[in-house]
């Protein structure tokens, strides 16, 4: 596993991060479902990940997925923060290729695709071709513009019990490393049809394009593995529908799910009934023919949209398992049951200057820290501002000081070396609105969404309510329009299963309580978590560091924490912390870890193919 050292602590964060179950037996972190084939766990315990060794291995043979942390990792964009070598999905850096996709012909490739109802015609178009040191093994080239970005290798010849030189079990597919992902048969689509059909495996968009069935594409990591979505998405918007042509299994199609979930407006499926007896498209094009695929791609059907269903339907949920952001701050986990919930709004209060939008960035630090995608809106300071301050929390014990030419004041900088690294480590992580000014409130949660389906965005940061409203227009509606946005907010984190935290002002004149926060009450109503971060009202606490954090409103679990957790604010580093905490003053952030001191281009490299 390279550089990386295993901690039990990262597959459980895992299985949090994907909203997994699971259960501790023995050495063994238990499963509730394998996070490639999605099948659950019953009786049979079918997935794990070794607690001493980080080893990952679904034991269902129509699924077999093997490997480590690194590798879940790579295939869903989780966060190591320890590792000291560079994931290429996470940090946006990919090979490039100086070499052209060309169709060269094999016998065994001929052979294998005729088996399949792939015609020469077909491989050509898609210029297929095998490697030069195995010719048993086909390529896959991923192609955008005429340029190599993906390579995707499958072996004709593999069996379930097939065995590599060193005696472990051989791999059906895999990809060369370091590659950029994209869907497979971009450079083959067309502008004359407004569809495109997505399919799961390879064999299954070329069947389509077999069978006259006008762009369709593949995606390049299996089912779940969705890092190509940031890198097609102005692809897909350029279709008026998008088809999903999963793998039909355990009355499920794959990619349905999350692709419904980041487009829903365009989102068409195959009919389960059209499947039959088959799995996917190469299977219906073997059994059924070319005429069959066509029909049931034309009779694709929206998602029914079902506004009332049996209450003995409802999946339940119990508060403890949801997928929560540890905030940092031990006292404030411990009442939350772990952290802020994903699925439900979380609002932070305070008064102007005290510090509040500094609790909510800190957090958003947490959350990339975390492996957590995510999506900042600041209406009160310019983007330059906010990543100035973030970057401070990121560093810091890790700045240097300077004074002031005029005034000699001291102030604190992140070093330019590690400021590369920082701005390199959350890239793909990391995001914000690229205009601060905001027209109206429906801009923010239109903005929102766009940044759950374009980049995959979990945690959502929204600074502040305030921002997106008129305040010189009518008070009546000024009070309607608060009450709207936090409504759409709080949607949003139901609908998308993402945690959202919301910035408000507290009253100027205020006691302490749910009722002090600035505007319409159902602002409060709205949220599921309500945190007060106010200044220390005793005597002896009144100095500029020190604040109080409050627990006022825990929905999931009614338990609140009203005497409040006393803490301080460090100027260097932007970072609030508990009374005496230093592990969470000088908490480490993955950036550190192994990171160049600049990006450095990979030289172009020749592919093992022509």
């Amino acid at each position: 596993m390279g550089g990386y050292e295993f901690e039990k602590e990262d597959a459980i964060r895992f299985c949090n991060f994907r909203g997994i179950k699971f259960k501790t037996k023995r050495d063994e972190l238990v499963l509730e479902r394998c996070p490639y084939c999605g099948n659950r766990s019953s009786d049979k315990e079918t997935c794990s990940i070794n607690l001493l060794t980080g080893q990952y291995n679904c034991f269902r043979a129509s699924c077999g997925a093997k490997g480590n942390m690194l590798t879940l990792a790579r295939d869903f964009d989780f966060h190591l923060p320890r590792i000291d070598a560079w994931l290429p999905v996470s940090v946006g850096r990919f090979r490039h290729y100086s070499q052209k996709a060309e169709y060269k012909p094999a016998d065994t490739m001929s052979e294998f695709l005729q088996k399949r109802g792939i015609s020469e015609e077909t491989a050509k178009r898609y210029k297929l071709t095998v490697r030069k040191d195995d010719p048993n093994v086909l390529v896959f080239p991923f192609t955008s513009h005429d340029q190599i970005m993906f390579v995707k290798y499958r072996d004709m010849t593999y069996t379930k019990d097939k065995l590599r030189p060193n005696g472990k079990k051989a791999n059906k597919e895999w990809c060369e490393p370091d590659s950029k992902p994209i869907l497979f048969g971009i450079d083959q689509c067309t502008e004359d049809c407004d569809t495109l059909v997505i399919t799961e495996g390879q064999m299954d968009s070329l069947a389509l394009a077999e069978a006259g069935v006008p762009n369709p594409v593949s995606v390049p990591t299996g089912a779940l593995g969705m890092t190509w979505i940031p890198h097609c998405w102005d692809f897909m918007e350029d279709f008026k529908q998008i088809i999903v042509f999963g793998d039909y299994e355990h009355g499920k199609i794959s990619l349905l799910d999350e692709l419904s979930r980041r487009m829903p407006e365009k989102i068409k499926h195959i009919r389960e009934v059209d499947y039959k007896d088959c799995k996917d498209a190469n299977d219906i094009l073997l059994k059924y023919g070319k005429e069959y695929l066509r029909e049931i791609v034309g009779r694709a059907e929206p998602i029914p949209n079902n506004r009332i269903i049996r209450m003995s339907e409802v999946e339940r949920i119990d508060p403890f398992t949801i997928p929560k952001l540890q905030t940092g701050f031990r006292t404030l986990d411990s009442a939350l049951k772990g952290g802020l919930p994903f699925g439900q709004l979380t609002l932070i209060s305070g008064k102007s200057g005290e510090g509040k939008s500094t609790l909510a960035s800190q957090f958003i630090c947490e959350a990339v820290d975390q492996g957590y995608i995510s999506f900042v809106y600041s209406g009160e300071m310019g983007n330059a501002q906010v990543q100035s301050w973030m970057n401070l929390q990121f560093a810091g014990q890790e700045v240097q000081a300077y004074k002031t030419s005029s005034t000699s004041d001291t102030y604190y900088k992140v070093t330019e070396a590690n400021e590369k690294r920082i701005v390199n480590w959350y890239r793909d992580k990391l995001f914000i609105m690229s205009d601060n000014y905001v027209e109206n409130d429906e801009n923010i949660s239109k903005t929102v969404i766009d940044a759950i389906h374009k980049v995959g965005a979990q945690v959502i940061l929204v600074d502040n309510l305030m921002t997106a409203i008129d305040l010189e227009e009518d008070r009546e509606d000024v009070l309607q329009r608060q009450t709207n946005i936090t409504k759409k907010l709080a949607g949003i984190a139901k609908e998308y299963n993402v945690l959202v935290i919301l910035v408000a002002h507290k009253r100027k004149m205020y006691q302490s309580g749910n009722d002090d926060v600035a505007g319409s009450s159902n602002i409060v109503n709205l949220c599921s978590v309500h945190i007060s971060y106010e200044q220390c009202k005793d005597t002896d606490d009144k100095q500029a560091n020190k604040r109080m954090l409050k627990l006022y409103k825990n929905r999931l679990f009614g338990i609140r924490n009203m005497e409040g957790i006393k803490c301080e604010y460090d100027t260097k580093s932007k970072r609030i912390f508990e009374n005496g905490s230093k592990v969470q003053k000088e908490k480490i952030y993955g950036w550190t870890k192994g990171m160049a001191d600049e990006w450095l281009e990979p030289p172009d490299e020749e592919l093992p193919f022509h």
